[in-house]
């Protein structure tokens, strides 16, 4: 009985979203919309959320700007917005979502283009670590 018990209690901590999670973004084009998805969070918690755009390594992440405060992560599934221009073109931006005093959910790197749809495939590693 111990082995159920256990089991149950491991399943049902697996089965607590306990923040949204973002999904990875497709590639996006300077002045052109932005779709960020995501699945919402299930406890009810992350109902004054923000997103900020980011990028550097992960131990020194920068603020590229804000992309959406005060928003309920409890409820949708995605956010559309504007890309910035940036510099460089390229895929070393992310996501973060926030939640005051909560651990913070990234996506994975994705890129910003010029308006061409160019992105610089190759950066030297100190270059987008601003």
């Amino acid at each position: 009985m111990p082995f159920t018990v256990a089991a149950l209690a491991l399943l049902a901590a697996t089965a607590v979203q306990a923040a949204p999670s973002p999904l990875t973004p497709a590639t996006g084009t300077v002045g052109k919309t932005c779709l960020i998805q995501y699945t919402a969070d299930t406890t009810g918690t992350w109902t004054n959320a923000s997103v900020v755009l980011k990028s550097g390594p992960n131990l020194a992440m920068t603020v590229v700007t804000s992309v959406l405060e005060g928003f309920d992560a409890t409820t949708g599934s995605e956010i559309v917005w504007t890309c910035p221009d940036v510099t460089p073109y390229s895929a070393i931006y992310f996501y973060e979502f926030n939640l005051g005093g909560l651990d913070p959910t990234w996506t994975t790197r994705f890129g910003i283009s010029d308006s061409a749809g160019t992105l610089v495939r190759s950066l030297p590693k100190a270059s987008w670590c601003p």
